[in-house]
Order: C-alpha cells, then structure tokens, then sequence
C-alpha cells in the first residue's frame, strides 16, 4: 500500500488523474494543508494532489473530482481527500473506497475505472445536468439497472453524463 503521512490521512507518492478537475487549474500553494484547503472550499472536489517545489517552501496544487482514478508511485506528490476523516463531522453514511475515495454508502458497491459491454439493446442514455450533480447522477444510473431485471452492471462515463446499462454476460474492462 501507498505510504501515509499527515495521521493517515495523506499519501505519499500517489496522485490522481485527470490531473485537474473541470474548469479548475493548477495553483501556487503554501503547503499540502492549503491545497487541502482549497480542495474542501472547490464544489466537487473530493481529492488533491500536491507536488512540492524543490528548493522553495510552495508548491503546484490540483483537485480532482469524485472520478479522478490514483495512480501509485507519482513521485514528488502528496495526496489525500477534501477532509480528512477524523474532521468529518458525520462519517455513518459514508465509506473509503480506497486511497481516500469517501462516497456514501449507496456508491460502496461501485468501481471506479471500470466499464462492461456490450450494453443491453437500447439501454444507453444521457442523464440531464438538471437530474443534479455527477454523485446524484451516478445512483439514478445505478437505479435505472436496478429496475430492469437483465441488467447486472451500469456504466457511468463523466463528464458526458452516459449511463450504459449491462447484462451478466458483459466483458469488464479495467484502466479506464
């Protein structure tokens, strides 16, 4: 496993792809606790990853939304979540998928990286930016599976909000 830092909430050496979320960019920061910092204040924003400068006290901050996959051995970086979760006040709902990943507990069954086919005839939609944000879009995707009775996996590709629906005998693909 990766090496902790910070009272096990940090990650040495791992960080997290894309390597920028959405519109946002890399910044100057003090520190892993400001780019922390700036990732709990940026909406969606569920990791960072730092990478300090050598040889000055600051260094390049990205944050990365709930599908940013971690990739291991990026030396140099300084991960971890929007907040650790000894700060989160209510953890009762929420699990760590991995490498500080915390969803709640509707998403634990889910793979990040993954993806089946083929899909089930027609079973392939796009779900509207008004149906809520990309979590809120995940589970609507999760239960159109859950209400079609040949479906055994779904497949949610962001930012193009696809949901693709799967039966039993779809092939997985991993590193996506």
């Amino acid at each position: 496993g990766a090496v902790t830092t910070h009272g096990g909430c940090y990650e040495l050496a791992v960080s997290f792809l894309p390597l920028d979320m959405g519109s946002t960019v890399g910044s100057i920061e003090a520190g892993a606790e400001a780019c922390q910092r700036r990732c709990a204040r940026q909406l969606g924003c569920r990791h960072f990853s730092f990478m300090q400068t050598m040889g000055i006290a600051s260094g390049v901050c990205h944050v990365h939304d709930l599908f940013a996959i971690p990739q291991l051995g990026s030396v140099g970086y300084v991960s971890g979540p929007y907040r650790c979760w000894n700060a989160i006040a209510d953890t009762s709902a929420i699990v760590d998928k991995g490498h500080k990943t915390f969803v709640h507990s509707d998403m634990a069954c889910m793979e990040w990286g993954a993806a089946y086919s083929p899909t089930l005839p027609g079973k392939v939609s796009v779900i509207s930016p008004v149906d809520g944000d990309d979590e809120h879009a995940v589970l609507q995707c999760q239960k159109s599976c859950q209400a079609i009775q040949d479906c055994a996996h779904f497949v949610y590709s962001s930012p193009s909000r696809l949901c693709g629906l799967a039966g039993r005998g779809a092939a997985k693909a991993t590193g996506l």
